[in-house]
């Protein structure tokens, strides 16, 4: 397998962009990293979207983004992971590079979720229809579920809970093409209207449109397009439990019983850290998305918990980042009581 890295990127503005179609979207992210890497081609194409097709009446994305783009005779392969569509996709460009299969590769992610689709019921296609979403469930009163049982079993408060959105709301103050660029207080979080208890409209991430793209290359040509390559040194991903009510009844493994067990990704990212805990000192790059995408703030904590980066599981405060950022503003910095290790991504 060859080295492989990130050459260029390219990102829309996100919020409610009702004079962007998905085709706008993919082809303003995906033209701004072909043009800092100054590409005119590339050897094949990976999007990630979960639901076009219901959002926008939209399916068969890949030829019709390749035709908005101007690629002719290049394959484009749209792919779906539901909240990790996007992340899949980057995988999938590192393990087509890594192989020697292509050379120049780039991986997408693209949604336009406020043109008029009901959206909680179409996020609920990713759970489990007959189980789950029959039954009357709803994500946001999943993640309160889970919430509730990760609280009961670690100690966890609503202030911890809060101080994750006052995180994430900092470091998207300082990012230009953020939906929400203004920083909230840890007050501000917990008076907040109540979405499903306990969890409040600032514990939830907004409904948004936009997309971004990544160039890969091999990093033996990656002084070709740029001078500051990132090289991904790891990629992992591995299927998680679905039917989460099952999980939270006791007849499966909920998320929150499962904190501080390294897992199969874990050992895929970290080879040698279940035997050798404390060992890391950062994470340049975690493809695959799911294990630190967060919809709700209790999924944020719980990813990195499982991620297992502590000498114990993350118990109480976690996520409280509550230092002024530096640096680049996609890097944020995650520091508590159990995680005395830095990390980025």
């Amino acid at each position: 397998m060859r080295e492989v890295a990130i050459v260029s990127a390219g990102m829309t503005p996100f919020g409610e962009l009702w004079q962007h179609s998905l085709k706008d979207l993919f082809v303003e992210a995906a033209l701004e990293a072909l043009r800092r890497a100054e590409a005119d081609t590339v050897d094949a194409v990976y999007v990630g979207n979960m639901s076009g097709g219901q959002f926008v009446g939209q399916e068969h994305l890949g030829p019709l983004l390749a035709d908005h783009l101007g690629l002719r005779g290049v394959p484009i392969t749209r792919v779906e992971s539901a909240c990790a569509s996007g992340g899949v996709a980057l995988r999938s460009a590192f393990l087509e590079v890594a192989s020697g299969m292509s050379d120049l590769v780039l991986a997408a992610g693209v949604e336009k979720m406020n043109d008029g689709g009901d959206v909680t019921n179409v996020l609920a296609t990713a759970a489990d229809q007959e189980a789950e979403v029959y039954h009357g469930i709803t994500f946001p009163g999943l993640y309160a579920m889970i919430a509730r049982a990760h609280m009961a079993t670690h100690g966890t408060t609503l202030e911890d809970l809060a101080a994750v959105s006052v995180k994430n709301h900092r470091h998207g103050a300082l990012n230009p093409k953020a939906q929400f660029r203004q920083e909230v207080t840890l007050e501000q979080v917990m008076a907040s209207s109540l979405v499903a208890d306990p969890l409040r409209l600032l514990h939830c991430s907004p409904v948004s449109d936009g997309a971004a793209a990544v160039l890969l290359c091999p990093l033996e040509r990656a002084s070709e397009f740029t001078d500051r390559p990132v090289e991904i040194r790891a990629s992992g991903r591995v299927a998680g439990q679905i039917e989460s009510v099952e999980q939270l009844s006791g007849g499966g493994q909920h998320p929150a019983g499962q904190i501080g067990r390294p897992g199969p990704l874990h050992r895929q990212l970290i080879p040698g850290e279940a035997e050798h805990p404390g060992q890391v000192d950062h994470l340049d790059t975690l493809t695959g998305g799911e294990p630190l995408h967060h919809r709700f703030r209790r999924a944020g904590k719980i990813g990195i918990d499982r991620l297992h980066l502590g000498q114990r599981p993350l118990e109480g405060i976690v996520l409280h980042s509550l230092d002024k950022p530096t640096g680049a503003l996609h890097k944020p910095s995650i520091r508590s009581e159990h995680l005395t290790r830095h990390q980025q991504w």
